[in-house]
């Protein structure tokens, strides 16, 4: 019997033996998966994090590329304004020079009645409006009356108005074509000023 009692024994402890290395080789195994799982998921991450930063990096250039197109595009138009009229208040054309009607010592010159203080803002505003209306004006075959526009009516200061006179006469005599000044003529203007046809 004790023969047979340490077989018994034998067996049991060979049994347990196979089990605990089961065990301990399955929760290696198991541990061994969680490692592996966490550092996907860790490697994930850090891509996730490379490609953010990249993103960033990307929103970061395209805003400040951006913000350099805006300033040159505000630098080009003031040098373009600075190019079209001069500090003299003269066209670069030069219709309206010195002495010309708008010019120093004319009506809206410093010894008129719309010194070149605080009114030029307004006039070389009025000036680039009435340019643009007036070609637009002449292009589309209209009549030359600078007083249909609602800028020209809604004016803020007489000094605008003025200078959208201006340009409104300038824009229309430049861009009516057919070689005759587009249909621009000063009996026309007198006749709007004066109330005759």
């Amino acid at each position: 019997m004790k023969n047979l009692s340490t077989k018994i024994g034998g067996a049991i402890l060979t049994l347990a033996f196979i089990l605990g290395i089961s065990a301990a080789a399955g929760t290696t195994a198991q541990a061994q998966d969680r490692r592996e799982r966490r550092r996907d998921r860790d490697d994930r991450w850090s891509n996730n994090q490379n490609q953010n930063s990249d993103w960033r990096n990307n929103s970061d250039r395209q805003r400040r590329a951006e913000a350099i197109r805006r300033e040159e595009a505000i630098r080009r138009e003031q040098a373009l304004r600075a190019r079209v009229y001069n500090n003299n208040g003269r066209y670069d054309n030069g219709n309206y020079g010195t002495y010309g009607t708008y010019g120093n010592n004319g009506r809206y010159g410093n010894y008129g009645g719309y010194g070149n203080g605080g009114n030029q803002a307004a006039i070389n505003q009025g000036y680039q409006y009435g340019l643009n209306t007036g070609a637009s004006d002449a292009q589309r075959g209209q009549s030359f009356s600078p007083q249909r526009s609602h800028y020209w009516r809604e004016a803020s200061s007489q000094a605008f108005r003025s200078g959208f006179e201006q340009g409104y006469a300038q824009g229309y005599q430049q861009y009516g074509g057919n070689g005759n000044n587009g249909g621009y003529n000063r009996g026309s203007i007198l006749g709007s000023i004066f109330g005759r046809p």
